[in-house]
């Protein structure tokens, strides 16, 4: 790890560990790693693994959001995803890290060795299947990100960021949606230039689809126009 990480005691409650990575199935496997699990908390900006960085552990997100990004040869970056709490990192990298992990905002998150995960593995027919679902789900985010990339307009780009921003929060029509990203965070996601986020969120704002009180914040005033634009299934 290459930052400036404040390093917690040995995660010991079952709580901690289930809560990191519930939604994935995998819960039960993880808290036999307790012993070997460390919280490690991130400033915004503190990088978690550089790529090509030696993969030696799998990374759970207790609290806060990191970027995983790639940066060209001409020193474009790419962030290729965002991840929150609950969402788990590295699982599917070989020997080192395909893309960085830096904090967006203050992050928490438990350290598992992979040498020790892969041994629950061994065997364990059951969490390899968990691991494929987990797989699949992410080559599945990756096709999505980039039909988005080559085939949507910025206005359509940018409903889309919203709608899957406000599903992965589990909000409704009506909700406050913060975004801990900036508008350059989501520029380089969505392969656009701020200017062109910007004029996207004022159309949409124009349309009074959203509102935008800071530049942190959206409230979604009609789910099911915003879901038309992504053509993503009714928010409302």
């Amino acid at each position: 790890m290459t930052s400036t990480a404040v390093r917690l005691r040995a995660v010991a409650d079952d709580d901690l560990v289930s809560a990191d990575v519930q939604h994935l199935g995998i819960s039960g496997h993880l808290e036999r790693l307790k012993d070997y699990a460390v919280r490690l908390r991130f400033h915004r900006g503190d990088t978690i693994a550089a790529a090509g960085d030696a993969a030696a552990h799998i990374y759970a997100v207790s609290a806060g959001c990191l970027r995983l990004t790639h940066h060209g040869n001409d020193g474009r970056r790419h962030i290729a995803d965002f991840l929150f709490g609950g969402d788990l990192w590295g699982l599917g990298d070989a020997d080192n890290f395909a893309l960085s992990a830096e904090a967006v905002s203050p992050t928490t998150i438990t350290a598992y060795p992979r040498q020790q995960f892969d041994r629950l593995g061994e065997g364990n027919n059951r969490l390899r299947s968990e691991i494929f679902a987990h797989l699949s789900a992410s080559i599945q985010r990756a096709h999505r990100h980039l039909y988005l990339l080559s085939c949507l307009s910025a206005r359509e780009r940018v409903a889309t960021f919203l709608t899957r921003m406000m599903q992965k929060s589990q909000l409704v029509y009506g909700a406050r949606l913060d975004l801990p990203m900036g508008r350059q965070d989501i520029a380089d996601h969505l392969g656009l230039t701020v200017e062109t986020v910007c004029r996207a969120l004022a159309a949409l704002k124009a349309e009074s689809v959203i509102e935008v009180p800071n530049a942190h914040l959206v409230v979604v005033r009609d789910g099911s126009a915003l879901s038309a634009v992504a053509g993503e299934p009714s928010l409302s």
